[in-house]
């Protein structure tokens, strides 16, 4: 996911810092972002 955001190929390559926390957290510009990787999305709400 970090790749693909760094990378991006429409808009271009992201000029900011990107970082991989661990398995489900992301930093970019110093700010932590939780991600999640649920396939049926009842299961979150």
């Amino acid at each position: 996911m970090a790749y693909m955001f760094k990378y991006d190929s429409t808009d271009g390559p992201f000029k900011g810092s990107i970082k991989v926390v661990d398995d489900s957290i992301l930093e970019i510009n110093a700010k932590k972002i939780t991600t999640t990787s649920k396939r049926n999305m009842e299961s979150i709400w």
